[in-house]
């Protein structure tokens, strides 16, 4: 990954300038080193660039959240009845939470790093209910931003999640290629000293910080009237504790700015309420039923909103490709641009790696992917490559990460390109 190479392609997505028809995207030491079109490379004839046909090359997608613990909760949204409640479901959630062992657990998180590869993602905001993706997404080639989740309204359950959550801290920040944070739950689970806690403790060390917040009307309705389904789902739990909870919406997200790199996650229900970073989850959300949401309306006053597919317990799959297509199809007013940088450099923006990660900017990661083109659309994609990428079904077939390739012609490994004739004979042959 420590050498010099390139690729090329029929389409070349950069995103910080526009396609480039014919391109040659060049890597050196895992990073980016130019990309440009051939005219304008000078090209050593011992390393010819490896040639991928009829592709378009983009930044690698970032899944800005999700829940890679919950992967063995695959097939609840299809026995759950569409008339299931917000409450009903977080009871199926917290039996799983209960039931799983913690091999199952390690087992659907690699399940999940590998799906996430398969379908281009490069780049994950993972929400950990004790910090165990961690490991194995250290061991993995995926890149990520582990939020350990902090959890209790009442007093005890507080101190205790607030206690792990500070050890964890102290045994892994700076020791891992992954980056960390802290997640408060959310408001309906959260007690106000938490917040507080976990919003300064960020703020004090530059970690991210993370919440579900406006997720849905029994959460607001448990805020302004201490009341409700999520107060009865509580009380089942023994987790109630009243004088816990924050006094509303504008009290937490008072503690997401004050945390300096403050994350919300959902805001379905936020009024006139504007985060300045918001992760949206377009098929969780259609899967509850909520009505339409407000992510136009935020990014026209300066909310920075990216795309991520929260977990496989109200989602079919981890394809953030599928979420930006979602999106294109219900909201034609969006250009094929805006919706893709939704699903790359806002995502990396959102969880603090602009400067990394999200387009195929020098100097940045060598993290991108290759979606083919099949012969029947090819006169589809030429005028306008994000158009085609944004209404085709067309899937990723080869994943690259840090100059690295971890997917092959849909082949998941871990291989680097060491021996560029091979790998140009692989590329025919496919």
């Amino acid at each position: 990954m420590n050498r010099r190479w390139s690729v090329r392609a029929r389409w070349i997505v950069p995103l910080d300038r526009p396609p480039i028809h014919d391109g040659i995207l060049t890597m050196d030491g895992g990073r980016i080193a130019e990309v440009a079109a051939p005219k304008d490379v000078v090209l050593n004839p011992s390393t010819d660039p490896v040639d991928l046909g009829d592709c378009v090359v983009l930044p690698g997608l970032v899944n800005a959240h999700t829940h890679l613990d919950l992967g063995g909760l695959r097939q609840l949204p299809k026995q759950m009845p569409a008339s299931c409640s917000f409450a009903e479901w977080l009871r199926q959630v917290v039996a799983y939470r209960r039931s799983a062992s913690s091999d199952g657990v390690r087992k659907a998180i690699r399940e999940g790093i590998e799906e996430s590869l398969r379908s281009g993602v490069t780049l994950v905001g993972d929400i950990s209910a004790d910090g165990a993706s961690l490991f194995e997404l250290e061991n993995s080639p995926l890149r990520a931003v582990v939020f350990h989740e902090v959890i209790g309204l009442t007093r005890d359950r507080a101190r205790q999640t607030w206690r792990q959550a500070r050890e964890w801290l102290a045994r892994n920040h700076g020791k891992t290629r992954c980056r960390q944070g802290l997640s408060p739950h959310a408001p309906y689970s959260v007690r106000r000293g938490l917040f507080c806690l976990s919003a300064s403790l960020c703020r004090r060390f530059g970690l991210p910080w993370a919440t579900h917040f406006a997720e849905t009307l029994e959460e607001r309705q448990l805020l302004e009237s201490r009341d409700g389904p999520l107060r009865q789902f509580l009380e089942e739990l023994g987790a109630w504790d009243e004088s816990g909870l924050c006094h509303g919406l504008e009290d937490v997200l008072r503690f997401t700015e004050s945390s300096g790199h403050g994350i919300c996650i959902h805001g379905n229900y936020l009024d006139d309420l504007v985060p300045r970073r918001l992760v949206w989850c377009p098929r969780t959300h259609a899967f509850f039923g909520h009505p339409s949401h407000p992510f136009l309306d935020l990014m026209q006053q300066g909310c920075m909103v990216a795309l991520g597919t929260d977990s496989l317990a109200s989602n079919p799959d981890l394809g953030i490709l599928a979420e930006a297509r979602s999106v294109f199809s219900r909201h034609p007013k969006l250009s094929p641009e805006e919706v893709l940088r939704m699903a790359t450099i806002n995502g990396a923006e959102v969880l603090g790696l602009a400067t990394e990660s999200g387009s195929l900017t020098p100097g940045k990661w060598a993290d991108w992917i290759a979606v083919p083109i099949p012969s029947q659309e090819r006169s589809a994609a030429d005028p306008d490559p994000v158009r085609w990428l944004m209404e085709s079904d067309a899937k990723p077939s080869d994943v690259c990460l840090g100059g690295q390739w971890v997917v092959r012609a849909g082949h998941c490994g871990t291989e680097s390109v060491t021996n560029t004739e091979d790998s140009a004979k692989n590329a025919d042959s496919r």
